[in-house]
């Protein structure tokens, strides 16, 4: 669609692995940048044995956009990919989105935040609704009892969008 590949399946026989987890994201990058996607940061790693599935999103000016999600396996014995789905970056991919400006900081949002949050990390971010309607939001990285979540606090009013418990 437009160039890009929407999907791709290649089943073949995996043989000795070769590459660690690292290099087969590498290669995944490798792949999206000779396909024309270049802005692309990998947030998701999934290891499968001989291959991992790597999802990548796009990303302009340090904003996180994942609704423009692609999803990439590699091979671990030669660093092949064997599987794309582009779908969701096809359908969503625009350079020219109708996003407002943040009316509060990603410090204003983080009060937010309750006591019991323990803070590691903020990612501004482009989400969107089951609807598919889209939205900016501030992704705080952090730990509730111990356990890994990400919360999504609404850029435009401060409020809490989402919460997502990390695998």
């Amino acid at each position: 669609k437009g160039g890009v590949i929407y999907s791709m399946n290649i089943t073949r026989p995996y043989k000795e692995t070769n590459l660690s987890e690292e290099q087969g994201i590498k290669a995944g990058y490798s792949f999206l940048k000779s396909i024309g996607l270049d802005n692309m940061k990998n947030t998701k790693c999934i290891s499968e044995g001989d291959s991992v599935v790597a999802t990548f999103v796009y990303v302009n000016n340090n904003v996180l956009y994942y609704p423009d999600e692609v999803k990439v396996r590699i091979a671990l014995d030669n660093g092949a990919p064997t599987w794309f789905e582009c779908h969701n970056y096809l359908e969503s991919h625009s350079t020219s989105r109708n996003l407002k400006t943040p009316k509060i900081s990603s410090d204003e949002a983080k009060k937010a935040l309750g006591s019991h949050f323990d803070y590691e990390s903020v990612q501004t971010v482009v989400n969107s609704t089951d609807f598919g309607l889209e939205y900016m939001a501030y992704e705080f990285k952090g730990r509730v009892s111990g356990i890994p979540v990400l919360v999504y606090i609404d850029a435009q009013t401060g409020t809490e969008r989402d919460i997502k418990i990390m695998e």
